[in-house]
This record gives structure tokens, sequence and C-alpha cells, in this order.
């Protein structure tokens, strides 16, 4: 990196008015976009409705590793904080029977999801969920429309949705 060049561009920049116009152009966008904060005991970077690989999604929570690609669920026990990873069009070839839940969002604010088929309400994962905000754990949200891309193949990334807060269920 050469700092005299970086400077001298700044430079440029200040003398011929561009600085100004980016100042300009920020203060506009500022007031357009509105941001949400993620609670500090996340101790997280990430940006709720941001998009992101789970590589990144790792390192957005400073974790080495966030599970396979095969779980649909991820729990730091260190922290108490469950990652939960869900593809809303499921097809044949990359689920099972078992794993086709219907998770869905039901309007704005409220997503249905549906846990791992042997997990129960009174299990200690069922309970985990459940009890979340007496137990102190956190419930974060992550979607996909599909696990690859229908016209590349890629894998796709996921939205952040944020922590997520347990309502009720139906059920084991």
């Amino acid at each position: 990196l050469d700092l005299v060049a970086v400077e001298s561009a700044i430079e440029e920049c200040r003398t011929n008015g561009l600085a100004d116009e980016i100042q300009e152009v920020m203060e506009i966008l500022s007031s357009r976009i509105s941001h949400v904060t993620i609670p500090e005991s996340t101790n997280s970077v990430l940006e709720i409705h941001g998009t992101y690989s789970r590589t990144e999604i790792g390192a957005g929570f400073d974790l080495p590793m966030i599970g396979t690609s095969r779980e649909g669920v991820f729990f730091d026990g260190d922290r108490g904080i469950d990652f939960a990873f869900v593809t809303l069009h499921k097809t044949e070839k990359h689920f099972s029977p078992t794993t086709m839940y219907a998770d869905t969002a039901l309007d704005a604010t409220t997503f249905q999801w549906e846990s791992q088929s042997l997990t129960s309400e009174s299990s200690p994962v069922g309970r985990r969920y459940i009890d979340q905000p007496e137990a102190g754990t956190a419930f974060h949200l992550f979607v996909r429309e599909h696990k690859t891309d229908p016209n590349s193949g890629a894998t796709m990334a996921y939205k952040y949705f944020g922590p997520a807060t347990y309502v009720s269920h139906e059920g084991s």
C-alpha cells in the first residue's frame, strides 16, 4: 500500500469537490436507510436482512464452524445460541421425506418453523426452544428460498432474520 498515493488521491478528492459530493450522497442515503441493531449479547457483526453463507455466519458470530450443511440447527452451548437454517422450497433431491418441514412466514413478524422430527416438547432440545426467554438462550433465524440456485446450481446463501422469540407450539 502506497500511503503517499492514497494521501494524494484523498487530497485530490478534497480539491476537486468530489469529497463534498460524496458527503452529500451519504447524507441522502443515510436518511433513507434504517438500521437494525443486533443485541450486543450476540457478539455478531451480521446485519438483519443481510445475505450470508454458513462460513460467513460462523465468522460473524466468531465461531470456527457452524455445523454441517445437513444440519438444520446448530447449537453453540458456550453462548447458549441456536442457529436455525431454513430452506423454504425443499425438493426430494436435497431433502429426505422426514425433513420436508412446512416452514413458512405467516406474516411480517411471525415465522412457522418445524423442529426436527425427533424433537419432542419434553426433550432437552424442545425445552430449550420453549423456555428460551427464561433460560437466557437465543435463537437466530436464517432463511433461504432454495438449497441451490435453480439457474446456476450454486448453493444459495441465507438471509438473516435476527434473533427470534418463541411464541407457541403444537404437538411434539
